[in-house]
């Protein structure tokens, strides 16, 4: 739960851009959630204009900063987990349970480099901004022999007009997380299932270390399920269910990625939550629920490891697009 104390971190006033402000006022979002939203795209759109403005967006730089994630919202226990040096002494966080409300990236554990241009950002005021080793605990054993050690999220099938430029055409799928498949797996791989059944992978980028998902062919979809709409305005203190393979837990959004332009693999586009599951529970579907209509939010991926621990989710719209697949539950 977000303490009460910190939505005060969130100025009423947010000079959105108009792109945020048509998803809040499609998706009917109102009060803290509202604010929140618009605050964390703000944030969100003048970090990335800031870094296309010196050229940090390049893929040249991006790799050799292994830049994994970028996300914006609250950010708890905020004096330990970065440099007070840097932070922002205009404010007591104390105030706030030591909640900020800022952009963490997080970067290969392996790679921290020290020219990386720490800092404050802010057009109209500054915001906290921290570097995080991204170390991330999967929910599952790695290099497993096939997915059952994981959950299968959801059913996907390709949009009309899919292209299948590396890949052989499939129909109906099933959706998981990439971790759980040794690294040598490709389309046509032979997994077995949980229930004993043979599938093979139909697509899955074993280069990318990014998006975290791959589809498994299952011929054809099952009787009684529906397409899924992907969650627009999903907004940091948001909450958010996690089904797992045995039940199912809540929790609340902590940060988000979202801007309409950035939808490219360069780096990871996740979810952060303040409730983690456990062992098996990598690829679990992940929903918000909205005037009753169920919303795919992503996949469940693991925990940061961090203090607090934190889950870490996929976002679905990240993968809709480059998949080109929709959603059915």
């Amino acid at each position: 739960m977000i303490p009460e104390k910190a939505w005060d971190l969130i100025p009423e006033q947010i000079n959105a851009a108009d792109w945020a402000l048509r998803i809040a006022d499609r998706t009917e979002l109102t009060g803290n959630s509202r604010k929140a939203y618009l605050q964390a795209t703000k944030l969100i759109s003048e970090f990335l204009d800031y870094f296309e403005e010196r050229n940090y967006l390049s893929t040249s730089f991006l790799e050799r900063f292994r830049i994994l994630d970028l996300s914006a919202g609250f950010i708890p226990n905020y004096y330990k987990r970065s440099d007070v040096r840097r932070g922002n002494r205009n404010l007591d966080f104390e105030e706030y349970n030591d909640y900020a409300f800022g952009v963490i990236i997080g970067v290969d554990a392996r790679l921290i480099d020290p020219d990386w241009p720490y800092g404050e950002f802010g057009g109209n005021g500054i915001f906290p901004f921290i570097i995080e080793p991204r170390d991330i605990s999967y929910e599952v054993p790695p290099n497993i022999t096939g997915p059952s050690m994981a959950v299968s999220s959801c059913y996907v099938k390709p949009k009309p007009g899919k292209s299948f430029y590396y890949h052989p055409t499939w129909s109906s799928g099933i959706l998981t997380v990439r971790h759980a498949f040794k690294p040598s797996y490709s389309p046509g791989t032979i997994v077995s299932l949980a229930g004993g059944n043979n599938v093979q992978v139909a697509e899955i980028d074993k280069y990318s270390s990014t998006i975290d998902a791959a589809i498994l062919d299952c011929g054809t979809l099952p009787s009684g399920i529906s397409t899924i709409p992907v969650v627009a305005g999903l907004a940091p203190g948001d909450s958010v269910n996690v089904r797992t393979s045995s039940s199912s837990f809540s929790a609340n959004v902590l940060r988000i990625f979202e801007h309409p332009s950035s939808y490219s693999s360069l780096f990871g586009h996740r979810v952060f939550i303040d409730t983690t599951g456990v062992a098996g529970d990598s690829g679990s579907f992940v929903t918000r629920t909205n005037n009753s209509q169920k919303e795919a939010v992503g996949i469940y991926m693991g925990r940061t490891g961090t203090s607090p621990d934190e889950g870490i989710i996929q976002s679905m719209r990240q993968i809709t697009n480059a998949f080109e697949i929709e959603i059915f539950d």
